[in-house]
């Protein structure tokens, strides 16, 4: 549905927003508890000496480059997954999404232009967070390196402003639109007048 369809008379609008120092808080709050949850699990399955095999191996400082160049692939795909599913759920397929780099942040972004459901943006969300903050832990589960541990650890904090998002928008209406901005805690709800 195009913004334009949407009808002031028959709509309450209300922006969302939240400052970015505020973002930063709220997601470090989510993602301590998923760290704990992480080293629980991956401790149960595996043993410390994994840990400190992965430390203090000598290569360690180039399994850190190939880890970050790993995460920034991880983030590009699970960024693309997000802008097809979004583009298969509106009107104007991929004209409507655009990929940008958010400056304050220094993480990358996909947007759309028009407004989906709420429930349709929150199941984007949630692949998305799937593909990028749960993903490389499983596989740290299969092969059982520390080192895919970290990757997950650095993904879920790239994606904690999402995480947030996801929850805030458990909040909303699943009927009600939502329009995604070009900020990271910035969208607008549109609410059926009752």
């Amino acid at each position: 549905m195009y913004i334009e369809k949407i009808d002031g008379e028959k709509y309450i609008s209300a922006d969302c927003s939240m400052a970015t120092k505020k973002v930063s808080l709220y997601s470090g709050l989510i993602i301590l508890p998923v760290y704990v949850l992480y080293m629980v699990i991956y401790l149960l399955r595996w043993n410390y000496a994994n840990i400190f095999a992965t430390i203090f191996k000598f290569t360690f400082l180039l399994e850190l480059f190939i880890l970050a160049v790993g995460i920034i692939a991880v983030q590009i795909i699970s960024l693309f997954v997000k802008g097809a599913l979004l583009s298969a759920m509106s009107e104007g397929k991929w004209d409507n999404i655009k990929f940008k780099f958010l400056a304050e942040n220094q993480k990358p972004y996909v947007t759309i232009n028009e407004p989906l459901t709420v429930s349709q943006y929150r199941l984007c969300q949630f692949v998305y967070i799937l593909c990028f903050a749960v993903l490389p832990f499983a596989i740290s589960m299969l092969i059982g390196d520390f080192m895919f541990v970290l990757a997950s650890f650095i993904c879920v904090l790239i994606a904690g402003s999402d995480i947030l998002l996801f929850f805030s928008l458990c909040r909303q209406k699943a009927s009600s639109y939502i329009i995604d901005y070009n900020g990271m805690f910035l969208y607008k709800i549109y609410n059926k007048r009752t």
